[in-house]
């Protein structure tokens, strides 16, 4: 029997040390990362002409690597100390689709949590604990261990006292986390999420990358440089009224003080929208609205017990498991009041973009060129270099691989 035909048994990441020990693995097993960001890549291209996730992605496998160099006392291999093949081509792309999301809020959390740069946001406590604090209530030990700080909705980071390094502490392993996530613009690990938004099992910590979808959809449905024959009316007046509620949260125009994805999030969806892909667009908000909408009612509900000490004591993840971070340093005043208000006009306005959709029906031909002519070939805001590889996606994928074996 060869190796494509053998049962899989790789196992899923269960854990926050699951899958930095899968992603550093990844760096090193290059031979199944080749196909893992092949195949991911042709995932994404279904719904992007620009997706380029191989640069990002490999960022991220390198990044993790000194995530638990910082993190673990000795960073062997465990779990996943070998892979073969055929879990490349099959289960490591699916189990990536799963628990990047998962990986992303947990370190988001951590971040701001470890970071002094965001004690002005009344954050940061972790900064000066150590990893290891074996025999002392700090939080950031605790929380690493799953040791009293539960963090509801966040994935279990599984480490063990016998795994963590005793000399490094949470400002330590800030500048680390940093190198895959950014507050001021999209990091690594958020521009492979953009790409993978279409292809990855719904997850809270997703809302933010959808919110960004959406302000980018609405402007197209609008746009008056093409007449959208098959779309109602109603579809394109809720999009012209969503689009200030989403500017609560995309482009900070509000009280709001959370914003989506990062700071530098208003034009990560600029230039990338594939021109035949409206109607996929449109299907996957029909499946998903009420996943984005239920997102936004937990946020609402919890926020109200966002303050310092839930943040340093792990009692809730706050914005960040759902991909928001915060805007200002002012953010946690009068929480409730300035964001329970946007919250709810975006939902109201979310409802009725759910109905206008149900009653839409899509033509692909019509929506045709619209996307060029529109957005252009623009990158995807600071930081990003992406275009299209004029000699395809082989040479592209063959290219890519070439530097990432030097």
């Amino acid at each position: 029997m060869s190796e494509e035909q053998q049962p899989c048994k790789f196992k899923d990441p269960d854990t926050l040390k699951d899958i930095l020990e899968l992603l550093e693995k990844l760096m090193d097993a290059r031979s199944i990362s080749s196909p893992v960001l092949g195949k991911l890549e042709e995932e994404a291209k279904k719904y992007f002409k620009e997706s380029d996730i191989l640069s990002p992605l490999a960022t991220v496998f390198t990044r993790a690597s000194g995530i638990r160099s910082t993190i673990l006392e000795s960073p062997s291999y465990d779990k996943y100390s070998s892979l073969t093949g055929h879990e490349g081509h099959d289960c490591v792309p699916r189990a990536l689709k799963t628990c990047l999301p998962k990986a992303y809020a947990a370190l988001l959390f951590m971040l701001f949590n470890c970071d002094t740069a965001f004690s002005g946001y009344s954050l940061g406590e972790w900064s000066g604990q150590k990893v290891n604090g074996i025999g002392s209530s700090h939080d950031l030990y605790q929380w690493l261990t799953d040791d009293r700080l539960v963090t509801p909705g966040l994935i279990k980071r599984g480490f063990l006292d016998r795994d963590l390094d005793d000399s490094n502490d949470g400002q330590t392993v800030a500048p680390v986390i940093k190198q895959i996530i950014s507050h001021d613009s999209a990091g690594p690990l958020q521009k492979v999420l953009l790409y993978l938004l279409f292809v990855c099992p719904w997850d809270p910590s997703l809302t933010g990358h959808a919110l960004c979808f959406l302000s980018m959809f609405c402007v197209t449905v609008q746009s008056p440089q093409k007449n959208f024959e098959g779309y109602s009316e109603e579809l394109k007046n809720v999009c012209q009224e969503i689009q200030s509620s989403l500017n609560s949260f995309v482009q900070g125009s509000s009280q709001s003080h959370i914003l989506a994805v990062s700071q530098g999030n208003s034009n990560v969806y600029t230039g990338v929208f594939k021109n035949d892909s409206l109607d996929a667009y449109c299907d996957w908000l029909r499946g998903n609205l009420q996943n984005i909408i239920q997102s936004l009612n937990l946020m609402s509900e919890d926020c109200g017990t966002w303050n310092p000490m839930s943040f340093q004591t792990g009692l809730t993840a706050g914005p960040f498991l759902y991909g928001f971070v915060p805007k200002d340093k002012s953010w946690m005043t009068d929480i409730s009041s300035n964001l329970q208000g946007p919250i709810k006009s975006l939902i109201e306005s979310l409802e009725k973009l759910e109905k206008a959709l149900q009653t839409s029906s899509s033509a692909a031909a019509t929506a045709g060129g619209v996307f060029t002519g529109l957005l252009g070939t623009g990158g995807l805001g600071a930081g990003a270099a992406y275009a299209t590889n004029a000699f395809g996606f082989q040479n592209l994928i063959t290219s890519f691989i070439s530097s990432f074996l030097k």
